[in-house]
């Protein structure tokens, strides 16, 4: 069983609502590519534990900012600009890709490689002046309408989160004895036709696709792991780690018509989670069945990892 590696660069047309997580483009894949395939191709698919595993969206450029909960990242100010920094560091959640490749390989340990990171962040804020953003989330406010005489109801408003990132970015492994690089990028061009997420019949969501080359270093002698994806490894998978667990309650989109939208809540990891495999995997992590209520559904759990050291 071999994997294959990709990357879509993703340019949006209009914002999106719903936070782009591996699952949710895992689920959004799944129902797309059942659309085009036929049912039959979405069980072979979802037959597999590991068909294929997709990244968060990221901003282009950028990925996620590894998880460690003391030295070497805490440094003592000198100055304001210094005390400055080191505020964002706290809040910072992407780090950019040319740090990543700068530093990967260059320690022997994940706190050599997080001290390069460290250094490279201070040498760029110093000389940039403070982060800049990669994307915005604005509040817009809407009339509610009434779906029984579709027009708007009187004095009832709602308010709704939508996310702009002009460019981002998608990586990919998957299974090539079952799907092949056209297929993805089909799948793909159908999403950015339709949009993606909550309120893309409304027109959120869409976007533009195009295939890029793998860009991400590796170190193939080490068992350190960057999660690029929301989801999480199987026990047997890793024996130690610095995660960043939350609860998520996943739901169904459109293509269910149930009163049953909501899954069952599950604990996932967050891009930037830091793990020890006892093995090296292309992928880690599975497909589960449970979570949601009805039969034959699965929900994605899968982990793209970066090797780091």
């Amino acid at each position: 069983m071999g994997y294959k590696k990709l990357r879509l660069l993703v340019k949006f047309e209009t914002p999106y609502v719903t936070p782009l997580l591996a699952d949710t483009i895992f689920g959004e894949f799944c129902w797309a590519l059942c659309w085009l395939k036929g049912e039959d191709k979405l069980k072979e698919i979802l037959n597999h534990e590991k068909p294929i595993g997709f990244s968060d969206l990221m901003p282009k450029g950028k990925l996620p900012f590894p998880k460690y909960p003391k030295e070497p990242l805490y440094f003592s100010p000198r100055t304001p600009k210094d005390y400055e920094i080191t505020k964002e560091f706290k809040k910072k959640r992407l780090l950019e890709k040319d740090i990543f490749k700068e530093c990967v390989g260059k320690g022997k340990s994940l706190e050599g490689f997080l001290n390069c990171v460290k250094e490279c962040l201070l040498r760029g804020e110093k000389k940039e002046g403070g982060a800049k953003k990669d994307s915005a989330t604005l509040t817009s406010v809407h009339v509610s309408i009434n779906r029984i005489t579709g027009t708007a109801s009187e004095g009832k408003l709602y308010h709704l989160k939508e996310n702009f990132v002009e460019e981002g970015e998608i990586y990919a492994v998957y299974n090539e004895e079952l799907l092949s690089e056209e297929d993805i990028v089909e799948v793909f061009n159908v999403l950015g036709l339709t949009g993606i997420g909550a309120k893309k019949s409304s027109g959120k969501g869409k976007f533009k696709v195009k295939l890029l080359d793998w860009d991400l270093p590796a170190v193939r002698e080490k068992e350190w792991f960057i999660s690029l994806s929301t989801g999480l490894p199987k026990a047997c998978e890793v024996d130690k780690y610095y995660a960043d667990f939350f609860t998520k309650f996943p739901k169904h989109g459109k293509e269910v018509a149930s009163p049953k939208i909501f899954k069952k809540p599950v604990i996932l990891s967050r891009p930037g989670s830091v793990f020890r495999a006892r093995k090296r995997l292309e992928l880690y992590g599975e497909l589960k069945e449970g979570v949601s209520y009805f039969t034959g559904h699965k929900h994605s759990f899968l982990v793209v990892p970066l090797f780091v050291g």
